[in-house]
This record gives C-alpha cells, sequence and structure tokens, in this order.
C-alpha cells in the first residue's frame, strides 16, 4: 500500500460513522431521538393552551366581576325608602298639656322621590306613636284602630304631598301616649300615588312620666 492510499478499513469505517439518509439526501434521526422531540413538542403545547386557558379564565371573570359591581343590588334596589330617615326627640323647651312635646324631621336621602300624608290644609307628615317596654323587644301600637283602618283614612281624607331628594321636613307632636319605656314616630310613605303606603319607624327615645309637663 503507498502512502496517502486508505485502506479498505479506513472507507468501511468512514461510511460506518455516517448517518443513513433518506431518498431526499436528509439524513433520518434515530428513533429514540424522534420519540424525544416529539415528547418536547407535546409539552410545549400542553403549557400554551394551559396558558391560553388561564387566560381566558381571567377575562371572563373578570367580566363577570365587573357586571356584579355595576348591577343594581335587587334586594336594596326594590326598597323604594332606601335612605329615608325619620328622626325624633323630646323638646326640651315644649309644653303640652298631657304628654310630651316631641321635636322629628324627615329627609329624603335617597335617589327617589317619595310620597308623605297631610292633613288638608297643612303640610307636616302624618304619623303614629308606637311604644316599647323596656323588658320587650316588640313595638305596639296602642291606637285601636286596625290597619285597614289608618290605610282607608289615608285614602280618603289626607293628602299626598311629594318629597324630592335631598328634601328635609321639621315638625313637633304631642306624645300623649302615657305608657313609661321607649316611644318612637311611625309614619306612613308612597313611593308613588298608586303604591301602598309603607310604614317608616324613627329611632327610640324615652319616655317617664316625670317628663309630662
Amino acid at each position: 500500500m503507498t502512502p496517502g492510499e486508505r485502506s479498505p478499513f479506513d472507507l468501511r469505517s468512514s461510511r460506518a460513522s455516517r448517518a443513513p439518509a433518506n431518498g431526499n439526501g436528509h439524513q433520518r434521526l434515530p428513533a429514540a431521538q424522534i420519540y424525544f422531540h416529539a415528547q418536547e413538542e407535546r409539552k410545549v403545547n400542553l403549557r400554551l393552551t394551559a396558558f391560553c386557558l388561564a387566560v381566558a379564565a381571567v377575562l371572563i371573570l373578570s367580566t363577570l366581576l365587573e357586571r356584579v359591581v355595576q348591577s343594581p343590588d335587587l334586594a336594596t334596589d326594590r326598597n323604594p325608602f332606601r335612605g329615608v330617615v325619620l328622626e325624633a326627640h323630646p323638646n326640651p323647651d315644649g309644653r303640652a298639656h298631657h304628654g310630651l312635646v316631641v321635636l322629628f324631621r324627615l329627609c329624603n336621602r335617597g335617589t327617589q322621590p317619595i310620597l308623605y300624608p297631610v292633613h288638608p290644609g297643612t303640610n307636616l307628615p302624618v304619623g303614629q306613636v308606637l311604644v316599647r317596654k323596656e323588658s320587650s323587644s316588640e313595638w305596639i301600637k296602642p291606637s285601636r284602630a286596625s290597619e285597614a283602618a289608618v290605610s282607608r283614612e289615608m285614602e280618603s281624607t289626607l293628602g299626598w304631598i311629594e318629597m324630592a331628594p335631598g328634601g328635609c321636613m321639621d315638625g313637633e307632636f304631642d306624645d300623649q301616649v302615657e305608657v313609661p319605656g321607649n316611644h318612637a314616630y311611625e309614619v306612613f310613605l308612597k313611593a308613588d300615588h298608586n303604591s301602598t303606603p309603607m310604614q317608616v319607624l324613627s329611632g327610640p327615645y324615652h319616655w317617664t312620666p316625670a317628663q309630662q309637663n
């Protein structure tokens, strides 16, 4: 063998070291390497799918939360007297032949107008006194008139005045219910002329016989 010539062994070694090729001249990858690449590609696709699903879930959740924030509370929205405040407290400078002189204030701090009943020729809300004994938590109406009778009286003899949002009305009445304990003032209000009157109760004030003038 002359110098520079390659032995048959060298040729066989050279051919054996080459990767097999397909008919297009491209090298064929081993089966294990093909399986590895397929597994990696599958993992990438699964991660991409999971990411897309997470983004979609976040978008759907944010949309639902936005709707909840923007939608009104149905339970409170159905109450036309939400924001109506009725305050009552004894007048220390008042004088009454019987009972106690009580100051009251009716304010509409809501967003809708309300209607309150008045006697003809006046503009002061018509109401009634309720009492609650110290040992009880139930408010009692001293008057024997039934709710139906009161409702008929309001519909037949009383007028209704509208109070716009932000409006207030001050007045006073004589509390002649000589029952010691907590008292409160109750007025009937309407959301509109065709609705049924509903009761709104003030905060309690205390009455004792010693306060009678």
